[in-house]
C-alpha cells in the first residue's frame, strides 16, 4: 500500500513539472497558434501517459499519446527553427526565469504589447477553465466507456455528400489510365490509406464523415479495421511528410533559389523516421508531390498553407 501511494505521489510530482516545463516552453513559441499547440499536445501527451486507466482501449490510447507526442514535437521544433537556431530558442526559453530586465528593455517590452497579447492572456485564462471542465466531465463518465469520444462526432449529410463526390471524381480519373491504382481499394488496406493519404488528407471535414462517405462509396472499413482513429493517425504522418519537404526548401528559400523546372518530393524519401521512436513504415512506392516551376521561397510558402489546413482539420476534429 506505502509503494503505491509512492508511485502515485511520483506521478502526481513528475506530471506536474511536465506540465509546468510545457508552460515554460510555449511561453517562447512565436504565434498564438503554436504556443495552444504547444500547451495542448504537451498536456494531452501527459495526461494520457500518467492516466491510462481512462482509456480501456490500449491501442486508442497508444495512437492518441503517439499523435501528441508528435504534434509537441513538430510544434518545438518549429518554435526553434522559428527562433534562427536552438540556441536562440534556448535564449527566449531562459528568459522566463530572470528575475528582471535593464530598465530600457523593460520599456521596449511594454511598447511591444499589443492586442494580440491581451487576447493571448484571456485565451489561456478560458483554455484553464475549459481544461477544468473537461477533468470534471470526464470523472462524470469514467465509468461509461462508449462516451470517452477524443473525437467530435459528426451527422452531416452535405459533408458526406461531398466527400463521396471527391472519392467517385478521383476513382474515376485513376480507372482511365493506362495503368490504374485503385482497383482494388474496397478490400485492400494499403490503396485505401495510399488512396486517403494522396485525394482526401488535404479535405476539410470530420473524420466520422470520412469513414461515413468511405462505407457509402462500397469500401469496408469495418473489415480492414480502419475507422476515425486511423484516419487521424494516416493524417498525422502526411503532414510530418509535408513539414518535412518544408524543412528541405529552406535554405533555397534563404538563399533566393528560383527552380526552373517542376520541383518534386517523393513521399518515400520525405516520410516520418525515427521521430520520438515512431517510422512511417508505409509504402508510397513513386507517389510524389510537385509544383510547377517557382521560387524556393513560393514553395516554402505553399506547404505552410497545406501544413496550416491540417492543423484546421485537427482542431476541427478535435473540438466538441
Amino acid at each position: 500500500m506505502i509503494q503505491m501511494k509512492n508511485k502515485k505521489y511520483t506521478q502526481i510530482i513528475f506530471s506536474a513539472a511536465a506540465v509546468i516545463l510545457i508552460g515554460i516552453l510555449a511561453q517562447a513559441a512565436p504565434g498564438l497558434g503554436l504556443r495552444l499547440l504547444l500547451l495542448v499536445s504537451g498536456a494531452g501527451g501527459v495526461i494520457l501517459y500518467f492516466c491510462r486507466d481512462w482509456i480501456p482501449n490500449s491501442a486508442v490510447q497508444r495512437t492518441l499519446l503517439w499523435t501528441a507526442v508528435i504534434l509537441f514535437t513538430a510544434a518545438l521544433t518549429w518554435s526553434a527553427a522559428s527562433a534562427g537556431s536552438p540556441a536562440a530558442y534556448g535564449k527566449k526559453v531562459a528568459a522566463f526565469f530572470l528575475p528582471g530586465a535593464p530598465e530600457a528593455a523593460t520599456d521596449a517590452l511594454y511598447r511591444d504589447m499589443s492586442a494580440e497579447s491581451l487576447r493571448l492572456k484571456q485565451t489561456l485564462d478560458s483554455l484553464d477553465e475549459q481544461l477544468a471542465q473537461t477533468f470534471d466531465e470526464l470523472e462524470l463518465i469514467s465509468a461509461a466507456a462508449e462516451e470517452r469520444q477524443f473525437l467530435s462526432e459528426n451527422d452531416d449529410v452535405a459533408e458526406v455528400e461531398k466527400i463521396c463526390a471527391v472519392i467517385q471524381e478521383n476513382l474515376k480519373k485513376d480507372a482511365e489510365k493506362d495503368n490504374p491504382s485503385f482497383t482494388d481499394i474496397r478490400d485492400n488496406a494499403h490503396s485505401l490509406e495510399l488512396f486517403y493519404k494522396i485525394y482526401l488528407a488535404r479535405e476539410l471535414y470530420h473524420y466520422s464523415s470520412f469513414i461515413k462517405a468511405l462505407e457509402v462509396s462500397g469500401i469496408d472499413c469495418k473489415s480492414m479495421s480502419v475507422d476515425k482513429y486511423t484516419l487521424m493517425l494516416w493524417d498525422v504522418e502526411y503532414y510530418f511528410s509535408l513539414y518535412n519537404m518544408r524543412q528541405s526548401v529552406l535554405d533555397d528559400a534563404a538563399q533566393g533559389v528560383v527552380y526552373e523546372e517542376n520541383k518534386e518530393f517523393l513521399y518515400q524519401e520525405f516520410k516520418v523516421s525515427k521521430q520520438n521512436g515512431y517510422s512511417d513504415v508505409f509504402d508510397y512506392g513513386t507517389w510524389r508531390l510537385w509544383y510547377s516551376p517557382r521560387s524556393a521561397q513560393e514553395v516554402a510558402e505553399l506547404l505552410d498553407e497545406q501544413i496550416l489546413r491540417y492543423y484546421q482539420k485537427f482542431n476541427m476534429n478535435f473540438r466538441r
